[in-house]
């Protein structure tokens, strides 16, 4: 009951979470470059806390590099460091600070940049970010996690519907990004009776997912998100990959609508990157709307990477509790 003793910020100070991203086809990277201070600008009135870097592998070759820089400009190793497989989702220990308007900078080595085809052979859908995930922190606030109350186990789904044609890309056009897909889809769940705490998400499809060959390559991502608080306050800097933000662990029979009615070939996209609970829990009072956007990274014509079918439904599991006023 009441006030959660496992994490808390500085007296004085709110945290939640928030992921800056470094988009490599946003930023014009070609293959086979070394680009050196790169940066990603911390903005808007908040401290940034930095506890991992994920997507290294989608933006790095195997045999590449990478070497990032505090808030005052130090390396933070000796030289850069091999990506390969084990560095590709990064833990930052103990975790750094990084202040309102300074910047995380970095170097990358070797860039190889995932991609799948698009609408036409000739396009490649690029799928090739670095998320830099921590918490924002702001000062005089008070923690939403105080008060009087106890939890009650909660799960809901909420659905985006055709997720499996982006937009027309005509053949030769250099490709395209999350950043510069468009008609993103919009899911929301207003909070109604209880105040609901957020603890973990996973992206599930209702469908089989599967290409002519077999199952969706492993790595790739389906599409791009961006997170919203209560406030409808963009918790992402920008579209970033679903594995980002998917817990991709599976979780067994999913209810959908009806109880007891089960949907029984419920998969969990699967994920590169362990990044299992949101921390601090994301805190949506009564009243307020929790909400997703999400762009599809997904092709639509008669190419290697088909989907089938081209139109589905996105379910968004959100896992957490409900808070009962005692």
């Amino acid at each position: 009951m009441g006030e959660d003793v496992c994490y808390q910020p500085p007296v004085g100070y709110v945290d939640e979470p928030y992921m800056y991203v470094y988009d490599a086809f946003q930023a014009g990277l070609t293959d086979g470059g070394t680009y050196l201070n790169q940066t990603v600008q911390i903005t808007g009135d908040y401290d940034f806390v930095l506890r991992r870097i994920v997507g290294l592998d989608s933006v790095i070759a195997p045999t590449g590099q990478f070497r990032w820089r505090g808030p005052n400009g130090e390396n933070t190793s000796n030289a850069p460091v091999t990506v390969g497989t084990a560095q590709r989702d990064q833990l930052v220990l103990p975790e750094v600070v990084f202040p309102r308007t300074s910047q995380i900078a970095f170097d990358l080595y070797n860039t190889q940049r995932r991609y799948a085809n698009g609408n036409n052979a000739l396009v490649p859908v690029y799928q090739s970010q670095i998320g830099f995930a921590g918490v924002r922190r702001r000062q005089h606030g008070v923690m939403p996690t105080a008060g009087n109350f106890r939890r009650i186990p909660y799960q809901t789904l909420l659905t985006l519907q055709a997720y499996g044609q982006p937009a027309v890309i005509a053949a030769g056009a250099g490709g395209f990004g999350p950043q510069s897909v468009g008609n993103a889809l919009t899911a929301s769940l207003t909070i109604d009776n209880y105040d609901l705490e957020v603890c973990m998400l996973q992206f599930v499809d209702t469908n089989s997912l599967q290409t002519g060959a077999g199952v969706i390559p492993n790595g790739l991502n389906y599409f791009a998100v961006t997170l919203y608080n209560s406030a409808l306050s963009a918790l992402t800097s920008g579209y970033v990959l679903s594995q980002f933000v998917s817990d991709g662990v599976p979780f067994g029979p999913v209810s959908l609508g009806t109880p007891g009615q089960v949907q029984s070939n419920t998969v969990v996209s699967p994920t590169l990157y362990s990044i299992g609970a949101l921390v601090p829990p994301l805190v949506y009072p009564k009243e307020t709307q929790f909400r997703v956007s999400a762009v599809s990274l997904m092709g639509n014509a008669s190419v290697p990477y088909l989907w089938s079918p081209t139109t589905a439904s996105l379910n968004i599991l959100l896992t957490g509790f409900q808070r009962i006023p005692c």
